[in-house]
């Protein structure tokens, strides 16, 4: 059976949605989802088992064309046998599903509507560029204990917050701040796991550290109104 997932982006929701196509590819469907552009290099790296379609963003990210439109014509013409809407809610746009996204979170909402168990979340794979990873290890010079800090939002977001650091771990820590200094979002996965500390916005990088549940202290900064934030199950502190 050939099954269609429409979540064009952000590339946070896309990682909490993956291990959702991951179910579906274990039971021997293939899987098609079309995402934005920018993201088909690497998430088509991270599960290539997936046929991740690009969708057009130089029209605009906020159109329906982008979020329904697009998706669901490149799913229409692969001949999909299902599709799965996996926005919990979109402006003026009736998806189908009142009940269920007014009363779970987003995250567990993706998964209600997929038919697949919500626990799945925590199953994520990725398959990792360790040579880039160890790249990117290199390049930020690491020489002492160091804790990971990110404060900015994703792509097309114009949100920051300031994160202080108590000055005795600034003090005796390497403070090491997200940046987009490699092609994948994944290549900062070894960071995380060697990291003392991470303290971070709701972002991607929370959402990668949560479901491959990396064993690392944990603070997670709230940005936004609790049905929009996802369920961080793994031993986070929270401010």
């Amino acid at each position: 059976m050939k099954i269609g997932l429409v979540q064009t982006g952000a590339i946070g929701d896309i990682v909490i949605a993956l291990p959702i196509a991951c179910y579906y590819l274990n039971q021997g469907h293939e899987v098609y989802w079309p995402i934005d552009k920018r993201f088909v290099g690497f998430f088509s790296e991270a599960e290539p088992r997936v046929t991740f379609i690009p969708v057009d963003s130089d029209r605009g990210t906020n159109t329906l064309e982008y979020f329904l439109q697009d998706p669901y014509a490149y799913l229409g013409k692969v001949g999909c046998d299902k599709m799965f809407t996996l926005y919990s809610y979109l402006t003026g746009i009736n998806l189908g599903h009142p009940r269920l996204s007014w009363s779970l979170k987003f995250d567990e909402y993706k998964y209600a509507v997929a038919g697949v168990p919500f626990e799945e979340k925590w199953n994520l794979k990725i398959v990792r560029n360790f040579d880039r990873e160890q790249m990117l290890r290199e390049m930020l010079n690491l020489k002492k204990d160091y804790v990971v800090i990110h404060e900015e939002g994703g792509v097309g977001s114009n949100f920051k917050l300031e994160i202080k650091i108590p000055d005795d771990i600034a003090d005796t820590h390497q403070i090491v701040r997200i940046q987009p200094l490699t092609s994948s979002p994944f290549d900062w996965i070894t960071i995380f796991e060697g990291a003392k500390q991470v303290a971070m916005i709701d972002c991607l990088h929370a959402n990668i550290i949560e479901q491959l549940r990396i064993p690392v202290q944990k603070t997670l900064y709230l940005r936004v109104p609790i049905n929009t934030t996802p369920v961080y199950a793994s031993g986070w502190k929270f401010k």
